[in-house]
């Protein structure tokens, strides 16, 4: 049977100065002032993919390996729910989610995709099975509750109706998208592999109203970077050449790059591995780390490190015997969770400010 498993190359964070939570703890801009206040390994995540917080921060929902199961953890790090199915996406009800459903091992037809409540646990199950199975990406659109997904094999983007129960061809492009994320009602941010360079992607604003498409940076960037989104005020990030772009939708310049290098090593063996903003958009938490080789058994150091987008940094963790790879930065503004590339488990970080 076929598996489809979706890769969130391109990571969505939905908040932005007036749209942050009613219980947002804001941290400043200041690294200096941030610290750590207790960090909890979440036992058996080594068997965990972390997919995502829920809208409000409350949840965080995994896949489990080798299996067609989710675990849904409160965000202190307990077990909420234990699911049957493979977790897809949020909603914007903190209680459902997408997720598909698998009645059978053989065939593709033995799959459902469902809008699953996780407190009744009640099923509405969605007429996307000929599409959506060969989805190689799929996003919430929060502007309109709908959902957008691509086609493998097809330069085509297609939208699903909650209302209608259909789907229906957005756009076709003369190229093949290999990622994509919302930036507005009208605008999605896409990723182009660059044909010239291996491993390279170009940015583009792609206008769904007037079907024009617009370059954002001059030259293509290197694969599995991060773009990082904030409604209202849409900040782009990336990493280019070992600094970290602030762009907005348009291609304009929002800050100076950041110069990512705080260890005395040479730079070509210094590596940003993995990096995300906090709600406000004032300050990054990045994986900084010096790689020997390679490969994944070349990594040395991999520590966490605030910045603000002035440049200005602070080292968080000073960890001999861990590896630290920041997945996300929680919508609830205090909390951070990592992946630690030694133990393969995955740990919450309750961060403070001191006065």
């Amino acid at each position: 049977m076929k598996r489809v498993f979706l890769f969130a190359v391109l990571a969505i964070f939905i908040s932005g100065n007036s749209d942050l939570l009613s219980g947002y703890v804001d941290l400043g801009n200041d690294p200096d002032k941030i610290y750590i206040k207790n960090i909890y390994e979440i036992p058996k995540s080594d068997t965990y993919k972390f997919k995502g917080f829920s809208r409000n921060g409350e949840f965080l929902a995994f896949s489990v390996k080798k299996t067609i199961k989710s675990m849904i953890l409160k965000s202190d790090g307990s077990v909420y729910k234990k699911i049957e199915d493979y977790f897809i996406t949020w909603t914007n009800n903190i209680d459902e989610i997408i997720a598909y459903e698998w009645l059978g091992d053989n065939s593709d037809k033995n799959v459902k995709i469902e809008i699953l409540n996780l407190r009744t646990g009640h099923k509405r199950y969605l007429d996307l099975y000929t599409n959506l199975m060969k989805a190689n990406k799929i996003i919430y659109n929060t502007y309109n509750n709908k959902l957008i997904f691509g086609i493998d094999g097809t330069n085509d983007l297609y939208e699903y109706d909650f209302v209608t129960d259909k789907s229906s061809k957005l756009i076709s492009l003369d190229f093949k998208i290999d990622n994509y994320v919302i930036a507005s009602k009208d605008t999605i941010i896409v990723s182009k592999i660059n044909q010239q360079q291996t491993f390279r992607w170009e940015i583009l604003n792609l206008n769904l109203k007037s079907k024009k498409i617009k370059k954002l940076f001059p030259n293509p960037i290197r694969l599995f970077e991060h773009y990082n989104l904030r409604l209202n005020k849409v900040i782009i990030s990336f990493e280019y050449e070992g600094s970290i772009c602030f762009i907005d939708s348009n291609g304009n310049t929002i800050s100076n790059k950041i110069k990512l290098f705080p260890f005395k090593y040479p730079e070509d063996k210094n590596r940003i591995f993995s990096y995300d903003m906090s709600p406000n958009g004032k300050l990054l938490c990045v994986t900084n780390g010096f790689l020997k080789y390679e490969m994944d058994d070349g990594f040395t150091i991999a520590d966490l490190f605030i910045f603000n987008l002035n440049g200005k940094w602070k080292r968080l963790t000073n960890s001999e015997n861990k590896l630290e790879f920041i997945m996300a930065w929680s919508p609830q503004g205090d909390k951070l969770i990592y992946f630690d590339n030694k133990t393969k488990k995955y740990s919450i970080v309750k961060l403070g400010k001191t006065n």
